[in-house]
């Protein structure tokens, strides 16, 4: 049978509902065949056919079929941007192939996937995040594909070559020498492993590991560092003075929150601080404002991590809940000063967002109204014959950095007709809209069909605890990576200005942290 008839059938068989396990294995070997054969059209038709599979499939092979559209859409980048086109910003394939991979790992059946191909997903979505620039997002990727399948090649040499490109472009030398030995350390295992132990790794690429690993010894070298650093050093830190301060210090160690590129390398009390800065750069105009401005945005960065922390460890009723009257609705709802703390952590990382626009705004003179600021729009131009363009100042910038940030607020839904990176965007724009001017209801068990109607609140978006404790951490951590990705931007911008003349050097001091009440 053709392609073409294989194609029919399986429409056939979605229509009626009559899908097996064979079918999501051909369709499978559709996309693969599609690919091989670079052919634009059947790629198109197979992603509007993966969408009615997926539709009348069931369990883990959902996740899979989703997996599968995302190899389309990979194909057709391959085709259509690279190697060309694929520095350009916008990129419709990619945007795609974040979505879909995303959708399979969030997927309901997501943990009824055998772990072998949980990873592979995992590493591909790791690829995808590192070719959209979005690095820290790569680096939890191809973590959690080997805490899924220790011994993956491809994870660990891709895990590598990321933490290379990271160290690269770092402006602390300091940083950058540990996170190189830590990619080496991952380049090395990939190499050790090989070929045949996993169904992942070809041997082109452990080629390809082989010769970044030789180049980049051969870097260390000639700087004269050795053979291996350290590690212990790493844990001749303090994590704090009290139990409380210790606890909390490890807590933001443990899911990566601190200010601190040695956090997306390293769990150790070497990186369980945050030094994160601007780097040195011209104030011609703007004198203090982009420092302070900095200052403000981590501080505030700062306060909605630690809301977090509070919020989601408190164990006893806090002093002013007491005798605070509540009515008894019958509806499961929670109400508490750690709640609101959780809830205020969305809000102020969220806010965070919006505040790295109205920096870019400014730094890359983009002439868009204060009032019109929003990290999910400034990126394009919003009327006009270039209306939906990216803005020249940003496509002529050569700043991969940027175009990070601008990956990054795909996450953030704001229109209708956006497209965006992340399947639940419209869930976050929605909770985010009704924390700030409505009612968000944490309950035990929310509300459904069978509830009866007095107890049906018209007016909540309810979250069961764990939801909300799982949104304000995405939405946290996403503040941080705009953060970090806005000070290598700046570095990135300032490396390539052109200087014709002398420039007055003006040395600026740390604010002490007794100085800080």
């Amino acid at each position: 049978m053709s392609i073409s008839g294989e194609i029919r059938e399986l429409e056939e068989g979605a229509a009626r509902g009559a899908l097996d396990t064979g079918s999501w294995e051909l369709y499978a070997s559709l996309v693969d065949a599609a690919s091989d054969a670079r052919n634009e059209d059947e790629l198109t038709n197979l992603i509007a056919l993966g969408a009615q599979i997926a539709a009348a499939s069931s369990g883990w092979s959902i996740c899979w079929v989703l997996y599968c559209i995302a190899n389309a859409w990979s194909a057709l980048y391959t085709i259509r941007r690279y190697p060309g086109h694929a520095l350009s910003w916008q990129q419709p394939e990619l945007v795609n192939q974040l979505f879909y991979l995303r959708s399979a790992l969030q997927h309901d059946a997501a943990s009824e996937l055998p772990l072998p191909r949980r990873a592979q997903i995992r590493i591909n979505l790791a690829n995808t995040f590192n070719s959209a620039g979005r690095i820290i997002d790569a680096l939890d990727e191809w973590r959690a594909a080997l805490q899924d399948r220790p011994g993956i090649a491809m994870a660990f040499g891709s895990q590598g070559k990321g933490l290379l490109y990271y160290a690269r472009h770092l402006y602390d030398d300091g940083h950058a020498l540990w996170i190189l030995d830590e990619a080496r350390r991952h380049l090395t295992a990939a190499v050790m492993i090989g070929v045949g132990r996993d169904e992942a790794t070809y041997p082109e690429a452990i080629s390809h590991f082989t010769s970044e690993l030789a180049q980049l010894q051969a870097y260390l070298n000639r700087c004269g560092y050795p053979d291996e650093l350290d590690h212990a050093a790493m844990h001749h830190f303090s994590l704090g003075d009290s139990e409380e301060e210790r606890h909390y210090r490890q807590w933001c160690l443990d899911r990566r929150l601190f200010l601190n590129p040695m956090n997306d390398a390293f769990i150790a009390p070497i990186a369980a601080h945050d030094p994160l800065g601007l780097p040195s750069h011209m104030a011609t105009g703007v004198g203090i404002t982009y420092l302070a401005f900095f200052n403000q945005m981590k501080q505030e960065y700062t306060y909605a991590r630690w809301c977090l922390y509070a919020g989601s460890t408190a164990e006893e009723v806090h002093c002013a809940d007491r005798e605070v009257m509540l009515t008894m609705n019958g509806d499961s709802a929670r109400y508490s000063m750690a709640l609101e703390q959780v809830k205020t952590s969305f809000r102020a990382a969220y806010s965070v967002l919006d505040k790295v626009a109205y920096f870019i705004n400014h730094r890359w003179a983009l002439g868009i109204p204060e009032t019109r600021v929003e990290f999910a729009t400034i990126w394009t131009q919003p009327k006009g014959p270039h209306k939906g363009d990216i803005w020249p100042q940003l496509e002529a910038s050569q700043n991969l950095w940027l175009q990070a940030l601008y990956r990054l607020s795909l996450d953030i839904h704001s229109s209708d007709d956006q497209a965006v990176a992340a399947p639940d965007a419209r869930d976050i724009r929605i909770l985010r809209n009704h924390l700030e001017h409505k009612f968000v209801k944490i309950v035990d068990v929310k509300s459904g069909p069978h509830t009866p109607d007095i107890l049906k609140d018209q007016l909540a978006y309810e979250l069961d605890l764990q939801e909300l404790d799982s949104k304000a951490l995405r939405m946290l951590r996403t503040a941080r990576s705009a953060l970090v990705y806005l000070s290598l931007a700046l570095h990135r911008s300032e490396t390539l200005r052109e200087r014709n003349e002398p420039v007055l050097s003006l040395e600026v001091a740390t604010l002490q942290d007794k100085h800080k009440c």
